[in-house]
């Protein structure tokens, strides 16, 4: 079985900023209320820091997301498209509660107490050890996780009519569950403009949703890439109603984009 390839997001510390670039890297109830904190968490010393490592709670359901698809995938090369459509409806089962883990760690994760050397971890803790995603950090790994999902559904659009149904049920999955994440996000109130970002001589920076979300939109912008693909690459093996509905999806995914601009625009090189 070929491996299914995750995106992992790390943060750099550079010249005082926080910059994010993209990885690739092999994979094996009723949501709480918005806290009320300014949403700010300690993260990473300076220097660059590797693929984070998400909290056991969120990290289990992106792994058995990552598990599903690949077999979801293997399935369809097999030539069971019946399988293929239940390993990626149990991938869309897992990043629902992906989403709802990440929410809930959002919610009890208060914001730590810096020490007075000003150092701490991807979880707020200072010292060695293992240390965890911030609740930011983990957030960007769920919209990586629902991009790796998504770009898996748009590679098996047009293979066998009778999975085609189900890749675009699992697109208005994702869709609605991108939509709630977003709102959950934007009502974390944004933290004051010194919140404790430091240059890359060890001291702490502060991660926050305002610097992660400026990440996101690239991921969309490769999901409509890969949509725009299977439009254009299985034409011919695409229903009528199916190419509508990648459209439609194409249409919905760039109206994210806007909105995630507009409420987290761009960091400039030196914030």
């Amino acid at each position: 079985m070929p491996t299914h390839l995750r995106i992992a997001v790390a943060a750099l510390v550079v010249g005082g900023a926080v910059a994010f670039g993209i990885t690739v890297i092999p994979s094996g109830g009723a949501e709480p209320d918005p806290p009320s904190s300014t949403g700010t968490w300690a993260s990473a010393s300076g220097g660059a820091a590797g693929p984070p490592t998400y909290p056991g709670v969120v990290a289990v359901q992106f792994d058995r997301a990552q598990a599903a698809v690949g077999r979801g995938e293997a399935a369809a090369d097999e030539r069971n498209p019946a399988k293929a459509a239940a390993e990626m409806n149990a991938a869309i089962l897992r990043m629902r509660r992906a989403w709802s883990a990440t929410s809930w760690l959002i919610a009890v994760t208060p914001p730590p107490a810096v020490p007075p050397d000003g150092r701490a971890g991807a979880g707020g803790a200072g010292g060695g050890g293992i240390t965890y995603a911030a609740p930011p950090e983990t957030g960007l790994g769920f919209f990586g996780l629902q991009h790796d999902i998504s770009v898996a559904v748009a590679g098996l659009l047009g293979n066998y009519p009778t999975l085609d149904p189900t890749l675009v049920t699992d697109m208005a999955a994702i869709a609605r569950v991108r939509d709630r994440a977003i709102t959950r996000i934007a009502a974390i109130p944004s933290p004051p403009p010194a919140s404790g970002r430091a240059g890359a001589g060890g001291a702490a920076v502060a991660s926050t949703f305002d610097s992660v979300m400026p990440s996101v939109p690239p991921l969309l912008d490769d999901e409509i890439q890969a949509l725009k693909g299977a439009l254009a690459l299985r034409a011919g093996s695409l229903s009528s109603p199916t190419k509508a509905v990648i459209r439609a999806a194409i249409a919905t995914d760039q109206k994210v984009q806007a909105r995630i601009n507009t409420r987290w625009p761009p960091l400039a090189p030196n914030d």
